[in-house]
């Protein structure tokens, strides 16, 4: 029960970063397309498509092994049904959070901030996943530890260092021209 609840949210980190590579992410469909089908319609032979599931699962075996001693340090009195609940729950957090390109940027990229707009934006979701008090706590740590792990995928990405830098130049843009605002009132 554990391990196919923590296996499902390890992919639940790995997908939305990888559809976004993919840059699939426009229709809802394509949201809830398998990632090895949206892959596989750019590879033309049955090899190719087996060797790219195999580089997804080891992805979300990395992630579970990540996660994995999060939970062996739970509370020893937490029953596995609720390790279960809280995991599920950060999954469903990441299935319906904003994990878009301008949300990861005004994130600064960063998996702390990430994790406090995740809570703000779906504050909701431990307590409708019915959780006791530890387990919204190891739903907390778990879902940090899943920012941190869904940026780090991110900044791996191929297409992270165009967008990031066209992020950039934006922002320096708007410093340009408020500081231009802001020396033109000076005078």
């Amino acid at each position: 029960m554990v391990e196919t609840a923590l296996l499902r949210l390890a992919g639940s980190v790995v997908t939305p970063a990888v559809k976004r590579w993919l840059g699939r992410r426009r229709e809802h469909r394509e949201r809830e397309t398998p990632l090895i089908e949206l892959i596989g319609s750019g590879i033309t032979d049955d090899l190719g498509l087996r060797r790219a599931g195999r580089r997804l699962d080891d992805i979300v075996d990395t992630v579970y092994e990540r996660l994995q001693p999060l939970v062996r340090r739970r509370e020893p009195a937490l029953p596995d049904n609720e390790i279960a609940a809280a995991l599920n729950a950060v999954a469903d957090t990441l299935r319906d959070a904003d994990l878009s390109d301008a949300a990861v940027f005004a994130d600064d990229v960063d998996p702390a901030l990430m994790a406090t707009r995740l809570r703000r934006q779906l504050p909701d979701v431990p307590a409708r996943a019915g959780l006791s008090e530890a387990a919204v706590h190891l739903y907390g740590r778990v879902l940090d530890e899943c920012c941190t792990c869904l940026t780090q995928l991110v900044v791996q990405l191929p297409p992270f260092q165009g967008r990031a830098t066209v992020q950039t130049l934006e922002r320096l843009s708007a410093v340009a021209d408020s500081l231009t605002q802001v020396l033109a009132g000076c005078r």
